[in-house]
């Protein structure tokens, strides 16, 4: 068979050890014992005569550091093949650069991008996102040059741009780059030089806006010119749902009833309705189109004039129009169902409610939102 990083998992152990080869490489065996050891094994010729080696353990897990996967067994093999001598250690196939015995940081990165395992494609993103960071400080320097105090240095570099949640990150991910470099690369430490440094404790994140950020908000939303300002608040009235300016743009919209019926990621089984207040559907009017990129640019020019911090965003929104919500003692199921959150799902699968005491718990809410803001009634604005 052709062995995947966890097929051997598959193999049930039996009262004498087992081999199944492997069609993809000759003499490839993945041997089990009967306690349920998995090794490979590698049987080759030389000099006429036949020959077995064991060249490791299997790898337990995705994310384990030591272990053997099917690929690196296969090079491992091959290596033998024609050298003649077995290995103990997976091989790196990276070129070293001219003149050095030693593999550059910038190599060894490229390398453990693309050999690492990842769980999801968003901690490959976040890991390549790091990574190129850490080379663009670092990666003109051999492992071996790389000591505590040069790791250290760069990551307050980090700290003093005011970033020490990435700072965090950064140091997790280059502490496994060396974690997965000491049995592969040549020159890498034996000891890992983030080990030792502490991470840089975070302050507590902003989670919603109270009356005093929710009238700044409003100053500046009024203050702006920007063409797109009042799309900026459109999610807050909406239950703080962010794309809501994209799901009345992409769904049934019923102007009398002011809901949107859109279809989620399931089709139509997944049917959602989006309630519209007074004040939302009169922001969504002002707007030229439905642009989420000149939405996020007009945020931030709105967020910055506020005086609201990085670690502000607009899914906070979502948790401020629920402690609204509470605040003015509406019904709570209501809410959970208007916000679209997961766990709303739960509620609506036991309570059908109607459109009017939906829309009618959206427009308390969006109303006192409105007036928390500080801005003019619906009455007395003409135009844009």
């Amino acid at each position: 068979m052709k062995f995947k990083d966890d097929d051997w998992k598959t193999i049930q152990p039996q009262a004498i050890t087992v081999r199944i080869p492997d069609d993809t490489c000759r003499g490839l065996f993945c041997q089990v014992t009967p306690k349920g050891i998995a090794s490979w094994v590698l049987r080759y010729s030389k000099d006429g005569k036949q020959k077995i080696v064991t060249l490791g353990r299997c790898k337990s897990t995705a994310l384990s550091i030591s272990g053997i996967t099917p690929s690196q067994a296969r090079d491992m093999a091959d290596e033998i093949r024609v050298k003649g001598t077995p290995l103990s250690k997976p091989l790196s196939r990276e070129k070293e650069p001219p003149g050095s015995k030693v593999m550059f940081l910038k190599a060894a990165a490229e390398d453990f991008l693309r050999k690492y395992p990842h769980q999801s494609k968003a901690e490959a993103r976040n890991k390549g996102v790091n990574l190129k960071r850490i080379v663009k400080a670092l990666g003109s320097l051999p492992l071996d040059q790389i000591t505590r105090k040069v790791v250290k240095g760069f990551l307050d570099d980090i700290v003093d741009e005011g970033h020490s949640a990435t700072r965090n990150s950064c140091q997790r991910t280059l502490s496994r780059l060396f974690e997965y470099g000491q049995d592969r690369y040549e020159g890498c430490p034996e000891i890992n030089p983030c080990h030792g440094i502490e991470y840089v404790p975070l302050k507590p994140r902003q989670v919603r806006l109270y009356a005093e950020e929710l009238k700044a908000l409003g100053d500046a939303v009024k203050r702006s010119k920007h063409l797109y300002r009042w799309g900026v608040i459109v999610p807050l009235l909406c239950g703080g749902r962010i794309g809501a300016l994209e799901q009345i743009g992409m769904g049934h919209f019923d102007k009398k009833k002011r809901l949107v019926e859109f279809n989620g990621v399931e089709g139509v089984k997944n049917l959602k309705t989006l309630h519209l207040s007074p004040e939302a559907l009169w922001c969504w009017e002002q707007l030229p189109r439905v642009s989420a990129s000149l939405i996020r640019e007009a945020w931030e020019e709105i967020r910055v004039a506020a005086g609201f911090g990085n670690d502000f965003r607009r899914h906070d929104f979502r948790r401020t129009f629920k402690s609204v919500g509470a605040d003015i003692k509406v019904n709570h199921l209501h809410v959970e169902l208007l916000i679209g959150h997961s766990l709303g799902r739960i509620v609506e699968t036991y309570l059908v409610a109607d459109w009017q005491p939906l829309q009618e718990t959206n427009d308390k809410v969006s109303k006192h939102l409105w007036r928390l803001m500080k801005l003019p009634a619906l009455t007395q604005k003409k135009g844009k």
